[in-house]
């Protein structure tokens, strides 16, 4: 019998107690025949458990060694009670076990109780007041790191004249940022942190000063000077040069230690692009000094979001990672502890955003509203967090090349350490190496290929991201704890997966949604990138049944919509916040009955080429609307523009009533962000008071429309313009619009024009029509890839779009 104690991990969380909580709470609520016998021991371990949990968590922030024992081992005992109680134990063996997974939480707790007698209560009393916050001293001799603040001549003269001038009061300046971006240099003490937060707190008229990154001219003009001292780069070095440069992202850290490198080598154009190639390889010998710079803000992270960093390392570097992605993982591992009266994934952005506050995080790209899209972590911090990881068992990167798979298994036993795998191969290996501790399978494929994972090795396996293209996973089913599941090939037998909450499926056609997934009652979240529809028996189910409800389920995405039995299903979905749907073009659809709605997609049916039904009614809650291939009468935007809390709004492929939009009569109170997008239209009549609080608006393959309301000048939060593909009149109108902003002072107001259709068309004109119509196929693919949207039917007068995500 394999062995059921966890391997150890450094990374000191207790997120590991909260999941076996649940674990224990579902084997008494599902009662099996290899269960029932040991339900009381099972009752008596939950209490024992969550007994410790609580315990251990008013000593867990005194950041003591003696402290830290005692968390470790409430941590391993979690893990040892997960294994013994998920890995298809015999009744024998649970009634062995669990007695002495008890004595051991027993133990402990005792000990606990022990230590915090011990503790003075004026410590705690002080650490209760700011329980999420407590930073331990730095020590007394941090790291020097010579030469490295550099690049900040207009941050330091702002700085310098915040010291001198202002009022005659105590003011802090504050100044934060990532580690190697930090300076303390000047003539008074400045408050330096890489925490926004605490630099928020130092004083209430406190000065703030976010060090920005270096620019990629900052960057070579840095680089070139160290490198070359007083002398020019050589031609044949600069543009190489000038990639190295820009791929240290901004950071001074990692610029100075290139810098390093390439001036101790010799200046070859053919060995700077080996440097270019493995530019994180080299940038990760970096002096111990400076890793315990970085180390820093690591060890000074509050305990719930150290495994939510450590878990960026998964992902390939300089890669843009979807947020929502991310914060699903992180929910599905347990990593986000429950609060009460917030959904989980909120929670999760949060701890998102205070990674960013502390500048371990970078924002790669902002919604709308200002939220965080996707993110990215810094190549150098992404190698200092895979050292955290893999030294502590927490996650190991595997890197697999075509003839490497013999090497893969060679190391079988090094990867039974682990509790996460992330699997970097060129194709997949035909098998798997043994994992029973893996909690995550992650894979990041060059190419899709086909797979076969004995699955019995995985007996905790809560997150499995792979794709299979052919072949089906051999004893999938036996997986029967995920959480988290995204694949791409046919679905498997879903009844073993009572424990799902994340499903997403990267298919080519559509696919019948199993009735089984909408009697899960833990599934929150169904995604199907190439459609998805009701079965027939959910159909009848939906329709003959008043006791039918699906009551978690908070997105579906794309979900086919043929009549009033599949709106049936919708309306037993009370919770659903996101849908994405496809309807029938004559089905009048209303959506009033989703109370919680907040982002609603719908688009025609393929076969359809304006979608002219009545939109009765949508929820009051709605914050995103997006239409494709819809006919939109003036009724029709009245009801749209009503909506109170609709912050944006995109219509696709759409055609106005008279190629006429008239908003004199309607008021849009929130809307944000407008994008109109192949859009029938040639007037637009709008006033500032229309859109009181827009700040974007983008217009592309509005071909038609005339020109851009001047009236829309007046409204005080609007920043930017863009326009891609319009016509010349529309182009004329914006600069026009422009120009008038920057006269009145309004400097910050922005207008991009790129690629219009009059343009194009000279430059395409000797072509023949087959090759012009499939020039346009090939700029509305970019609108796709920017989009999400695919490619339903194109002309030279109208683009008919579906949106797939």
């Amino acid at each position: 019998m394999p062995s059921d104690m966890a391997p150890k991990t450094g990374v000191v969380s207790l997120f590991i107690i909260d999941s076996v909580l649940d674990d224990l709470m579902d084997l008494t609520n599902n009662k099996s025949n290899s269960t029932v016998v040991a339900n009381d021991q099972i009752v008596t371990l939950h209490e024992e458990l969550m007994l410790l949990g609580s315990s251990i968590t008013d000593i867990v922030l005194q950041h003591e060694a003696k402290h830290e024992e005692l968390v470790t081992r409430s941590r391993d005992i979690a893990y040892e009670v997960e294994y013994v109680i998920n890995s298809f134990p015999r009744v024998w063996y649970l009634s062995l076990r669990l007695p002495q997974l008890i004595d051991k939480i027993r133990l402990i707790v005792m000990a606990v109780k022990e230590m915090k007698n011990n503790i003075d209560v004026a410590r705690m009393s002080n650490v209760s007041k700011h329980p999420h916050e407590h930073i331990e001293s730095q020590s007394k001799e941090p790291p020097i790191l010579e030469d490295i603040v550099v690049g900040f001549g207009n941050v330091a003269i702002e700085i310098a004249e915040q010291l001198v001038g202002g009022t005659c009061q105590l003011q802090v300046i504050s100044i934060f940022g990532m580690s190697g971006l930090d300076d303390g240099i000047g003539s008074r003490i400045l408050f330096t942190t890489r925490n926004k937060e605490v630099s928020l707190k130092a004083s209430p008229r406190s000065v703030i000063n976010e060090l920005p990154f270096l620019s990629e001219v900052e960057c070579w003009e840095i680089l070139q000077g160290k490198v070359f001292q007083d002398r020019k780069c050589p031609q044949e070095l600069v543009d190489i040069g000038k990639l190295i440069a820009k791929n240290c992202h901004g950071l001074p850290l990692a610029v100075v230690v290139i810098s390093g490198v390439l001036a101790n080598m010799e200046k070859k154009k053919h060995l700077w692009k080996k440097i270019a190639k493995n530019l994180s390889s080299h940038i990760s010998e970096i002096p111990e000094k400076c890793i315990q710079t970085l180390q820093l803000s690591y060890n000074h992270l509050p305990m719930h979001l150290k495994p939510c960093f450590l878990y960026l390392g998964a992902f390939r570097e300089d890669t843009n990672i979807p947020v929502r992605k991310l914060i699903s993982l992180w929910v599905a591992e347990r990593f986000i502890k429950k609060e009460e009266h917030k959904n989980i994934e909120d929670v999760a952005r949060e701890y998102l955003m205070k990674l960013i506050d502390r500048s371990l995080v970078l924002v790669a790209e902002r919604r709308y509203d200002g939220g965080v899209k996707t993110c990215k972590i810094h190549d150098l911090l992404r190698e200092m967090c895979l050292s955290i990881a893999e030294e502590n068992n927490f996650l190991k990167l595997i890197k697999v090349n075509d003839d490497d798979e013999q090497r893969l298994f060679s190391q079988v036993s090094t990867y039974q350490r682990h509790h996460r795998l992330s699997i970097n191969c060129a194709k997949y290996p035909s098998s798997l190496p043994v994992g029973l501790h893996v909690r995550s399978l992650l894979f990041d494929l060059d190419f899709m290929s086909s797979i076969k994972l004995i699955s019995c090795s995985y007996k905790v396996l809560r997150v499995f991201c792979g794709w299979s293209l052919y072949d089906f996973l051999i004893g999938f089913e036996y997986l029967v704890h995920l959480r988290y599941l995204e694949i791409s090939c046919t679905l498997p037998p879903m009844e073993n997966f009572r424990k799902l909450e994340f499903l997403v499926v990267y298919n080519d056609d559509e696919i019948e949604i199993p009735k089984i997934l909408l009697n899960m009652v833990s599934l929150r979240h169904m995604e199907f990138n190439g459609g998805a529809y009701f079965s027939e028996s959910s159909r009848q189910l939906a329709t003959n049944s008043k006791s039918f409800q699906i009551n978690n389920l908070q997105s579906i995405s794309a979900l086919s919509i043929y009549d009033e039995m599949d709106e049936k299903i919708l309306r037993s979905s009370p919770n659903l916040r996101r849908v994405q749907v496809s309807i029938e073009n004559l089905l009048n659809c209303s959506f009033n009955f989703l109370y919680q709605l907040e982002s609603l997609k719908l688009s025609t049916e393929y076969n359809t080429l304006y979608w002219r039904s009545s939109l009765i009614s949508l929820p009051l809650n709605l914050k995103k609307l997006t239409l494709v291939c819809v006919y939109l009468s003036r009724k029709q935007m009245e009801i749209i523009a009503r909506l109170p809390c609709l912050e944006v709004l995109k219509l696709v492929s759409a055609a106005f009533e008279g190629e006429q939009w008239d908003t004199s009569e309607s008021e849009f109170p929130q809307l944000k962000y407008l994008k109109l997008c192949g859009v029938k239209i040639a007037e637009w009549n709008a006033s500032s008071d229309n859109f009181p609080r827009l700040q974007r608006i983008v217009l592309e393959y509005c071909e038609n429309l005339k020109m851009i309301p001047s009236n829309l000048g007046d409204i005080p939060t609007l920043q930017k313009i863009e326009l891609f593909m319009c016509g010349q009149t529309a182009n004329e109108s914006a600069k026009k619009f422009e120009e008038e902003q920057k006269e009145m002072g309004n400097e910050k107001f922005e207008v991009t024009i790129s690629n219009t259709f009059d343009d194009i068309e000279a430059i395409l004109s000797p072509i023949s029509p087959q090759e012009m119509k499939e020039f346009y196929r090939s700029e509305i693919q970019k609108v796709q890839m920017k989009e999400n949207f695919s490619i339903n039917s194109l002309s030279r007068s109208h683009l008919s779009v579906v949106i797939l995500e």
